[in-house]
């Protein structure tokens, strides 16, 4: 599925849709990304400043905290948001 999400991110960007409207052109198709386009495509065009306005933001799109919880702490790990991602986590539990 990710192939085809990254084709369409590029369409989307030289036309400058945001990351949430593909999302939600993607609700409406009946089309959920799966953790991987999440974490390879979404979430790196999302701010993650407050990652549980992101997760909330991201669940008006019909995600379950549990679909976008991992992908959220991945991408913040890589980034070297480490103290980000430990008080996600101490916040979840």
């Amino acid at each position: 599925m990710f192939p085809l999400m990254r084709n369409f991110i590029k369409m989307c960007i030289l036309l400058c849709v945001g990351v949430f409207e593909i999302l939600e052109h993607m609700k409406e198709l009946g089309v959920t990304p799966d953790i991987d386009t999440l974490a390879d495509y979404v979430l790196p065009r999302v701010s993650l400043a407050d990652p549980q306005m992101a997760i909330r933001k991201l669940q008006d799109y019909g995600l379950s905290v549990s679909m976008v919880l991992s992908p959220v702490l991945a991408v913040l790990l890589k980034s070297g948001h480490i103290e980000t991602a430990v008080k996600l986590c101490e916040y979840i539990l």
